[in-house]
């Protein structure tokens, strides 16, 4: 009887330790990618600004569109708890990570030589022009998620890691559009005010899907190294070429960035 109950309660926690047996894990990275934008959709035309130009057929245009920091680095972290299954070589757990995608900016220049109609808050009317129009557009990028993982060992050595679930983004963006030092209208300089066109911020935060995939390498038990990547879905439609104010862009780009890092196992 004594012996009963001595053995019950240890078959009990021994049973419930296997049950939720596993190994928790911290990883840092570094990753290389942020939103993807078509910055022609966004930058090309000089209308949204209440500009026009060969208003007498007679102007030629040239314009430029470079996107400078399409993809930018930043990094990551994250940690999770992996429990063991009936198949030896497959971990099924969860995780939670967060990203820092960095500063994407896109900007266009604008060349212009010509007649050129100006309807703005701070300069009217229908003149000669020459010189330069300069759009840039800054997405500054976070995530924090939560996410299911599934980490399968090919070997002793060799794995892979699925993640998916939900993330957090946090977005910064600001739209910021400049008559250029060297813009004369009809001959005659601009002033700061005047060569000033859009000056706008927004902050938006949305939960979206999140999907990751990496391969990993184990140098020892507790050490690996991995690459792969991670895609988070955008939301809402493509920006409107013509809206010159941010506010007026409401969506959220596809996030896509790739990732190098290490992972510690206990």
């Amino acid at each position: 009887m004594k012996l009963r109950k001595v053995l019950l309660p240890s078959l009990l926690c021994l049973t419930i330790g296997n049950a939720f047996a596993g190994q928790a894990f911290i990883s840092a990275e570094g990753n290389y990618g942020g939103p993807q934008t078509p910055t022609e959709e966004l930058l090309a035309d000089l209308d949204k600004y209440n500009i026009t130009v060969g208003a007498n057929g007679d102007s030629l245009v040239i314009s430029t569109s470079d996107k400078d920091g399409n993809n930018s680095f930043g990094g990551g972290a994250e940690g999770g708890y992996l429990f063991d299954t009936a198949v030896q070589s497959l971990k099924i757990g969860a995780a939670v990570n967060f990203q820092y995608y960095g500063d994407t900016v896109y900007s266009s220049t604008h060349t212009i030589t010509g007649t050129v109609t100006f309807n703005t808050p701070v300069i009217s009317g229908t003149a000669i022009a020459t010189g330069d129009l300069k759009d840039n557009v800054t997405y500054s990028d976070y995530s924090a998620g939560l996410v299911g993982v599934m980490n399968y060992s090919f070997t002793q050595a060799f794995y892979t890691q699925t993640e998916f679930g939900l993330a957090l983004v946090h977005q910064d963006t600001s739209h910021i559009a400049t008559i250029g030092d060297n813009f004369a209208f009809n001959g005659q300089s601009l002033t700061e005010d005047q060569r000033s066109l859009v000056n706008d911020s927004q902050t938006r935060n949305i939960v979206r899907p999140e999907l990751g995939l990496s391969v990993g390498y184990k140098f020892t038990q507790h050490i690996a190294a991995y690459v792969g990547f991670d895609y988070i879905a955008g939301s809402g439609s493509s920006p409107n070429p013509r809206a010159s104010n941010i506010n007026d862009i409401s969506f959220v780009p596809d996030m896509m960035s790739y990732k190098l890092g290490a992972t510690y196992f206990f």
